[in-house]
């Protein structure tokens, strides 16, 4: 595969970025992708599925 010559290292690292970014909302989010809100409240409570406190 051939560099392109006109993106540059910063432009490079915004889509290796948004790649990345991505994937982990992906990952993130399998758990619940088809599930209702209300089915999610229920099985994780009105945090979600998010461990980590507010704030």
């Amino acid at each position: 595969m051939n560099e392109n010559p006109k993106l540059t290292p910063c432009a490079k690292n915004q889509v290796l970025g948004c790649m990345v970014g991505g994937a982990v909302g992906d990952a993130l989010g399998y758990a619940v992708e088809f599930e209702s809100f209300s089915s999610i409240v229920r099985q994780y409570g009105e945090g979600g599925n998010n461990p980590v406190p507010a704030g």
